[in-house]
């Protein structure tokens, strides 16, 4: 390449190369999640919950949510939407705890946590 030009800073990366006949540019943006209004729950068994998460990056990432530590994808009554919203129906005492969403690209990872407590 004739030139390249490469930035850093700490939640994006731009390389731009210039040779004698492409001009290629790379932008890369570590995840960002956008913040719910409230990050408690409070629920009666039976009814359902929406936790948000509205994860961005470039490239964009992958998302995955837990309960206490435990991976919650494919259990039941437990459903993440395309935008990465976790719905859980008929909620149980059982499900009490603390969920984290966790979104994870090439630049970096960042998470949400959320509690939620089932009477």
């Amino acid at each position: 390449p004739l030139a390249s030009l490469f930035s850093v800073s700490q939640r994006v990366v731009t390389m731009v190369t210039i040779t004698d006949t492409v001009v290629c540019f790379w932008h890369a943006a570590a995840p960002s999640i956008g913040r719910p209004r409230s990050q408690v729950l409070s629920r009666v068994e039976g009814q359902s919950a929406v936790l948000d998460c509205q994860a961005d990056g470039s490239p964009p990432p992958e998302v995955v949510w837990t309960k206490d530590g435990a991976n919650v994808d494919g259990k039941d009554r437990f459903f993440i939407w395309e935008d990465y919203s976790l719905n859980i129906v008929a909620l149980q005492a059982a499900d009490t705890g603390t969920y984290r969403c966790t979104a994870t690209n090439a630049v970096g990872t960042t998470t949400l946590e959320y509690g939620i407590t089932v009477q």
